[in-house]
């Protein structure tokens, strides 16, 4: 199925339904993980990705403390959140390139998938540094780290092609959902290639 705002992405999209926004992420992150063959995730503090334990961390719960290997110690946004899930996310600052090359550097072997919101919406509308978007896009494929879009705000917001477009990076997953939930009583969660036409 083609869907005529997926379409204006610039890569070709391929998309599962979902109900909620939520769902969305939490695909995402299965889907990751399964390709990967690996366990972990990395997110940026302050970022939301859906009320579920696999990323629910350092959003508002506080500042966790910073560690040597560039991760910030996760901190559950909600109570009913097992401690031993914690072990699964890493927690990274938003727009430093130095914690993210560490991290790749002491947890590529373990590291799925990096997810990420390319225009920090849920704070207002903060947009990630151009240069570090594209240099996670290229430390995340040559160390086959699978990288994640959360588009759930910001798709059709800076541009037709959302934040793929607005920074020239294709991701390998990219979640929509509320973006194209006033035209689609369902949410998709998409899977793009790597190729651009920018």
């Amino acid at each position: 199925m083609t869907l005529l705002p997926i379409a204006h992405s610039p890569v070709k999209l391929e998309a599962i339904f979902c109900v909620q926004a939520v769902e969305t992420t939490l695909g995402a992150i299965l889907t990751a993980r399964a390709s990967a063959g690996k366990p972990k995730i990395r997110k940026l503090e302050g970022h939301f990705h859906g009320m579920h334990d696999c990323l629910w961390y350092n959003r508002a719960a506080g500042l966790g403390e910073t560690r040597t290997d560039g991760t910030i110690a996760p901190v559950p946004d909600s109570e009913g959140i097992p401690s031993a899930l914690a072990d699964l996310i890493l927690v990274a600052p938003f727009n430093n390139l130095g914690a993210f090359d560490r991290i790749v550097r002491s947890h590529r072997d373990e590291l799925a998938a990096v997810i990420m919101e390319p225009i920090w919406y849920n704070q207002g509308c903060i947009p990630s540094d151009p240069e570090s978007v594209r240099e996670v896009r290229r430390i995340s494929a040559q160390n086959g780290i699978i990288l994640i879009f959360d588009e759930v705000l910001s798709a059709l917001r800076m541009c037709r092609g959302g934040g793929q477009e607005y920074y020239c990076v294709m991701p390998d997953l990219c979640t929509l959902a509320k973006a194209l939930g006033v035209v689609y009583p369902s949410q998709p969660c998409a899977v793009v290639t790597r190729s651009c036409q920018c």
